[in-house]
């Protein structure tokens, strides 16, 4: 091919247009973005125990912003002097009726001044939303029982 027939194949290769990138994994949506937990472990049982609330969740089919309250039901199966770690039960009853049950694995880690994340999924009830995932800080000392303010947000 000569050198001009080749620069202008070349040149419209260059004007075509490029195929669309392929689509990246959606990321969840948040459903729920606001909420206050206490989150309560029990050094010598090792029994977990929480409750809270969460507002101004946009969850599908419930209409327009709701609001829920959720308990807490567990046990810390690991315990040492630096880390805990949570397998709870978390039931979030969602204020227009109905009810979501997620487990959820909790990782808190510090002597006294402590630190946790968790996630976990719905097991139960609303197929929606999907996941939960927190984080908090709090306060553990001796024989005292662990707490712990999260911050929740659920997930679709």
């Amino acid at each position: 091919m000569p050198l001009r027939a080749r620069t202008i194949a070349t040149a419209a290769l260059l004007l075509l247009p490029a195929a669309p990138a392929p689509a990246a994994a959606a990321e969840p949506a948040p459903l729920c973005a606001g909420g206050h937990l206490r989150l309560r472990i029990d050094p010598g049982t090792g029994a977990v125990s929480g409750a809270g609330t969460l507002h101004g969740c946009a969850v599908p089919g419930r209409g327009g912003p709701t609001g829920a309250t959720i308990t807490i039901r567990g046990s810390a199966p690991v315990r040492t002097p630096l880390t805990l770690v949570t397998v709870t039960a978390d039931t979030v009853e969602w204020d227009r009726g109905g009810a979501t049950t997620f487990t959820n694995q909790r990782t808190i880690v510090g002597r006294h001044a402590v630190a946790m994340t968790g996630a976990g999924e719905a097991v139960a009830g609303a197929p929606r939303p999907r996941l939960i995932a927190e984080s908090g800080t709090g306060h553990r000392a001796g024989d005292t029982p662990t707490t712990v303010d999260l911050t929740t947000t659920l997930l679709d």
